[in-house]
């Protein structure tokens, strides 16, 4: 009788560490809501699904769940050329998220079990690695794997900004463009009325639009960027001062880190020239021309 009590548990426990093993999920973790990922993102991405934690914290990902880590893997890479550099798998007990420490010894345990083991030949003392056949690896690749390498590049998702997984960095959609010579400036001079005064602002530097964030750009985290776009080119802008004395005591500090900043001004939507600024901006404050 003890016996068959014995070899009920001992069944128990094996059928309840199965069930465990196949309520282990993953999902792919592209963001969190402490990243300031903007709505209009959010919105052009329907894959991307939301998960909110007991503290509130927002977090974003990819499709659904994956009962394979082989397809979660894949599935990462994909958000990965995104632009989602930041995106790893997260590991669920059924709809019980894991904490990132427990789902990356989890994920941890299953690649070590797929490592292939080394068996010791002592007739002629080598060592041979056992490794899977092409009939046993054609066996775990799934549907979505297939659809996954079926992929045409004509289909590929658009590649995700990297401005815009950054809280620091604004995105304007297109830089201020210069007033043309013909009644451009010359309007602007001859205008009696100005409504509000011009922005001055500090040029960072500039790079083509499918180029990575710049490492100027990268070492002011703590400071708010200006990125606007023109002519297939990333401009990167830093401050809002009320005049060009203060952005002038700002220059150095900027020169510093790189020799391109310079201080430029903003007006009704167009990058205007310094000496115009001025006037604009002594006008409306009525200041006494300068002679």
């Amino acid at each position: 009788m003890n016996r068959l009590i014995g070899l009920f548990i001992t069944l128990m426990l094996f059928a309840s560490i199965s069930e465990a093993s196949n309520q282990m999920k993953f999902r792919v973790q592209c963001a969190s809501s402490q990243q300031n990922l903007s709505a209009e993102l959010l919105n052009k991405l329907p894959e991307i699904q939301m998960y909110i934690l007991p503290t509130g914290i927002k977090l974003f990902f990819w499709e659904g769940y994956c009962s394979d880590l082989k397809e979660a893997e894949n599935i990462l890479r994909k958000v990965k050329e995104m632009g989602f550099r930041g995106a790893y798998i997260r590991v669920f007990n059924g709809d019980v998220l894991l904490s990132k420490l427990e789902g990356d010894q989890y994920i941890a345990s299953l690649r070590k079990k797929d490592e292939p083991t080394v068996v010791s030949n002592d007739k002629g003392k080598q060592s041979v690695k056992e490794v899977p056949t092409e009939k046993e690896s054609k066996k775990r690749v799934t549907k979505t794997k297939v659809i996954v390498i079926e992929d045409t590049p004509d289909k590929s998702p658009e590649k995700i900004q990297p401005e815009l997984l950054e809280e620091n960095i604004i995105v304007k959609e297109e830089m201020p463009t210069e007033p043309t010579k013909s009644g451009g400036e010359a309007a602007y001079v001859n205008s009696t009325m100005v409504p509000y005064p011009p922005v001055f602002r500090i040029y960072l530097t500039n790079v083509s639009v499918d180029s990575l964030i710049p490492s100027v750009v990268s070492q002011l985290k703590h400071e708010t960027i200006y990125m606007y776009k023109q002519n297939g080119q990333k401009y990167y802008l830093v401050g809002t001062y009320e005049n060009h004395h203060a952005a002038f005591r700002e220059l150095q500090k900027y020169k510093s880190i790189t020799s391109k900043a310079n201080v430029v001004a903003e007006f009704r939507d167009r990058m205007i020239s310094l000496d115009l600024a001025v006037d604009l901006y002594d006008r409306y404050y009525n200041t006494p021309k300068r002679y």
